[in-house]
């Protein structure tokens, strides 16, 4: 069979299925055996996933790879070779490693459906996921209940028969957990879009409470109406939540005050770290980064929006520069070299690894010594590892060495290479790695 690219006539955009009976069947064909190759390799994996978990039981405690109570444990240091051996994160590949376990031992029937090639290994692992941790008794009623029908159940239903089974066998624990998950109030940030600026909140709280704030809503928007603004209801309203942020500002408009909203809010201070580069700043349309709880991509002229709110102070905090290099003579790691490191790695440099670089360890890479004759505590002998990552580091079964400012170069307990820079990770193929100059040399 023979394939040509090319711009589609109007003829071929016209195109049916009896037009070209058989072509057409032989695409849909090897469609299918592809699809079905996939799932038997997925199921493979699967299998390898758990062989991989016995060869690596747990024999001190303390080092799981995850926390559940009923499947053998896996030693933490582990899961990382495997995983990016196929590609994933360490996150990942624990996570596929758990789920095939749980699989195996706690849903015997439908992993059996799975290794025949009769259930697709994607929908197998979802009811691997939604049954991680419950009771035995719920698993098994679920093992029994979806056995035949694991191949076409969705999520919905998996849903339903697992609250069933709760009622079943701890129908007194199910309904005074209902009782308490309907009374917990809760309020949610969610649906955050960086690059327009916006989010979405979700608020659970007493009915009077909600309706009191959604008058409260219209009230500050028809305020903003009355002092000249022209928009919509729904956009005021929407302007009302950041007049609520400051109460004073809010009480002093619902007075009559329109002058409030030319007033510097207190509240509405704020210090924005904003990463530009040369580059950026070039661009006709310049992206930075926000950092704050989390590396944010931002359009310049959003930020500039926010500068120029008359109700807010937006204080622009200049970053430590990344190509300056910070020692001092202890082990410790002062504040502004952790900024600085935290700047530059974004994130944990551990191969795919995102964890936020603030929230991480600053790991000596050649270890400090406090005789002098190890590494030094400088900006090009730290690195920000997670806490995981870093025991893993520090456990020896990882190593890795600088080779540029956000490019390291990691060596797995069985000599697997991989690169990790501010791109991503890759695997790299044996004798790689001795063409790639170290850090010294690439500056």
């Amino acid at each position: 069979m023979s394939y040509r690219l090319g711009t589609p006539t109007p003829a071929r955009r016209r195109w049916r299925l009896a037009d070209e009976p058989e072509s057409a069947r032989e695409i849909l064909a090897t469609a299918k055996a592809l699809r079905e190759a996939a799932n038997a390799a997925e199921a493979g994996l699967l299998q390898m996933a758990c062989e991989w978990a016995d060869f690596h039981p747990v024999l001190e405690e303390g080092h799981e790879a995850y926390e559940d109570p009923y499947l053998p444990e896996v030693h933490m240091r582990s899961t990382a070779a495997f995983a990016l051996n196929i590609g994933l994160s360490d996150s990942a590949g624990t996570h596929l490693i758990h789920q095939a376990l749980q699989l195996r031992h706690r849903l015997p029937r439908i992993w059996a459906r799975v290794q025949r090639g009769q259930v697709p290994p994607w929908r197998a692992r979802r009811v691997a996921e939604m049954t991680i941790g419950l009771e035995p008794e719920i698993v098994s009623f679920l093992d029994h209940q979806l056995v035949e029908v694991a191949h076409k159940v969705g999520p919905i239903t998996i849903d339903r028969l697992i609250e069933e089974a709760r009622l079943r066998f701890f129908p007194v624990e199910t309904e005074l957990h209902r009782q308490q998950v309907a009374e917990t109030p809760e309020v949610r940030l969610f649906e955050v879009n960086h690059a327009k600026g916006t989010a979405a909140m979700e608020i659970k709280a007493e009915l009077k409470d909600l309706l009191d704030f959604d008058k409260t809503l219209s009230d500050i928007a028809a305020a903003l109406a009355d002092h000249g603004s022209d928009e919509t209801l729904d956009v005021r309203r929407a302007r009302a939540i950041g007049v609520l942020a400051d109460p004073q500002q809010a009480a002093d408009l619902l007075n009559g005050d329109g002058k409030a909203l030319k007033r510097i809010s207190p509240r509405k201070r704020l210090q924005l770290v904003v990463h530009l580069t040369p580059e950026a700043l070039e661009a006709e349309h310049a992206v930075g980064r926000i950092d704050h709880h989390g590396q944010w991509p931002t359009l310049l002229h959003q930020v500039a929006t926010w500068c120029g709110r008359p109700d807010s102070a937006i204080t622009l905090t200049p970053v430590v520069d990344p190509a300056t290099s910070i020692a001092v003579t202890q082990y410790e790691v002062p504040d502004r070299l952790k900024d600085q490191v935290a700047y530059r790695d974004l994130t944990c440099v551990f191969p795919h690894c995102n964890r936020h670089a603030r929230l991480s360890d600053h790991d000596h890479i050649e270890p400090y010594r406090d005789d002098g004759g190890g590494g030094p505590t400088e900006t090009d002998n730290l690195a920000a590892l997670c806490r995981r990552h870093h025991r893993i580091k520090t456990a020896g079964a990882w190593r890795y060495r600088r080779l540029s400012a956000r490019s390291y170069l990691w060596t797995s307990p069985h000599g697997q290479l991989y690169l990790r820079d501010h791109i991503g990770s890759i695997e790299l193929q044996p004798g790689q790695g001795r063409s790639i100059a170290p850090a010294s040399a690439v500056g």
